[in-house]
């Protein structure tokens, strides 16, 4: 390896780590090896300058009330961070759109019809895919009840292949009969799509209350099995195995028809938050899920009801949790002092999503 001086080799990884992406881009011209450890997306991950990336929807117009659907990111430490709005390179068509995964400084946006695109907000480099090889064109006759539509989507890297890689369920209609789920699989490295035998699990839960994910390898989706009252479960992805399976939710969550589901990561497993805000004060239950043992869960923690809050977001430290009132303002909570911090965010409280994201120069083209 090319070294500074007489560093260590993990002396200089250690410093490089700690640097923002912007200055790392600049030993890309070192050494080949040099360049391939920056462009590596392990390594790119592994990047210590953190931000919050929200996609929130603004008020354009005031007159008009014509609406604007932006990216915009807080550095940490929050407490004390200024708001810097990213200007994405979208036409005016694909003004609405929704997080479909975040995985190594990459975001996949989707307008739920066929337009999915994968982009890096640091570059604001876009890359537009190709059409689907499944949805297929709207039927002339508004009383034809045949058609497909566009179930699911998710964003992730494939750590067998080191390729990114975007996940599509396909609804296909056919009238008098249950919808069916077929599946295609996009590979950013050969710019294409092609169908998977592997069938999902069932139909997934698109309210804003319902997050899907990308973890470790694995994309995690809200959803209903399929059939007639079917039960609500956490469906996964394989990106390296390209599989889909189930995880049961914990006992009691079945019956607990009135309230919400939120799901993120806390402390490095997967846990889900249980809410209500239909009401003016909400409890919040987190429970965890076991790492080895997909079907145990507990409950780790109870926030004592709080007033205004549409829905908890993601954690972004082990007593930080971000949520979101019912105003759209941003708000940091801490689970030790039981405080809330506002943050200089808002937007669209129903349409708003957040993640943790790392700045780094990988390309999307």
């Amino acid at each position: 390896m090319a070294s500074l001086g007489n560093l260590p080799e993990d002396v200089m990884m250690e410093i490089l780590k700690r640097l923002p992406s912007e200055c790392v881009g600049r030993f890309r011209c070192v050494s080949k090896y040099w360049y391939a450890l920056i462009n590596d997306p392990e390594f790119a991950d592994s990047l210590q300058h953190r931000s919050l990336l929200v996609k929130r929807t603004v008020i354009r117009n005031e007159e008009s009330g014509e609406k604007q659907t932006m990216l915009s990111s807080l550095k940490f430490p929050l407490a004390s961070a200024a708001v810097v709005d990213m200007d994405l390179p979208l036409s005016e068509d694909f003004e609405y759109y929704v997080f479909s995964g975040y995985s190594h400084g990459l975001i996949c946006l989707s307008d739920n019809l066929d337009n999915i695109f994968i982009c890096n907000p640091a570059t604001g480099e876009l890359r537009h895919l190709p059409p689907s090889i499944l949805l297929t064109k709207p039927p002339e006759d508004p009383f034809d009840r045949n058609g497909t539509s566009m179930n699911a989507v998710g964003f992730g890297y494939d750590q067998k292949s080191m390729d990114f890689k975007v996940v599509r369920v396909v609804e296909f209609y056919e009238e008098g009969r249950y919808p069916c789920l077929r599946t295609e699989v996009y590979d950013l490295g050969n710019d294409g799509w092609r169908e998977i035998e592997s069938r999902a699990c069932g139909f997934v839960v698109s309210e804003p209350s319902s997050f899907d994910m990308y973890h470790e390898g694995m994309y995690y989706w809200i959803a209903e099995e399929e059939g007639e009252g079917g039960s609500e479960i956490i469906q996964w992805f394989d990106m390296s195995e390209e599989v889909f399976g189930r995880i049961p939710l914990p006992q009691g969550f079945l019956n607990d028809i009135d309230k919400y589901i939120s799901m993120c990561v806390w402390k490095g497993r997967i846990v889900l938050l249980l809410y209500n805000p239909e009401f003016s004060e909400t409890t919040i239950e987190i429970w965890a899920m076991d790492n080895k043992n997909f079907n145990l869960w507990a409950k780790v923690f109870t926030i004592d009801p709080v007033s205004g809050i549409e829905m908890p977001l993601v954690f972004v430290s082990s007593v930080e949790l971000v949520m979101v009132d019912k105003e759209g303002h941003l708000i940091l909570y801490n689970l030790n002092t039981q405080r809330f911090l506002h943050l200089p965010l808002k937007g669209d409280s129903e349409q708003l999503a957040v993640t943790v994201f790392v700045k780094t120069l990988l390309s999307v083209n």
